[in-house]
């Protein structure tokens, strides 16, 4: 079941990878990770295939509350909370390792670990170099607020123009 919840995380890296595509090598980078702690979860516990469809049944459902979380939040939102995933993925491979008698799985799980460690670094970086990039919304409504009072400027010297009734409109430059 982990396994393909990975996969469902794979995917949705490839859909952030289309609506960023100047971040898509990194992205999709992060899209192989997931896809490789999968095959090694799958390589590592061998599923019993009497199970498998009774393991697959909530996974559409799991798959649906993992992009409805997502639906109203925009993009740089959506990976900071996958950043934050990632890393409480890598935590939850150590402490399944913790506790695992098997000395081959545990490094396969420390390795998915890694993996996950790498994919929320990553993602950390890209959201700090958004974050440098783009301006704040208290930049941004800064911006805004000088546009309306250069506008208004505009028009209050328009106005009284028009209010004073002068025969032409001249400029400093049009005088010796």
């Amino acid at each position: 079941f982990l396994a393909l919840l990975e996969r469902g995380a794979a995917s949705r890296y490839r859909g952030w990878a289309e609506m960023l595509p100047e971040h898509s090598d990194g992205l999709l980078r992060c899209a192989e990770a997931e896809d490789e702690i999968a095959n090694r979860i799958e390589g590592a516990f061998a599923m019993d295939e009497t199970l498998r469809d009774r393991l697959e049944a909530p996974l559409p459902d799991a798959l649906k509350t993992y992009y409805d979380v997502f639906a109203p939040l925009d993009v740089w939102d959506q990976l900071r909370i996958q950043a934050n995933a990632e890393r409480q993925g890598a935590g939850a491979w150590e402490r399944i390792a913790a506790s695992h008698p098997n000395p081959e799985v545990i490094k396969v799980l420390n390795s998915c670990s890694e993996l996950e460690f790498t994919s929320a670094d990553y993602l950390d970086a890209l959201l700090a170099d958004a974050a440098r990039k783009e301006p704040s919304y208290l930049d941004f409504l800064d911006g805004l607020l000088a546009e309306e009072v250069d506008s208004k400027q505009r028009k209050r010297v328009q106005m009284g123009i028009q209010i004073a009734h002068f025969p032409t409109t001249k400029s400093l430059d049009d005088f010796d």
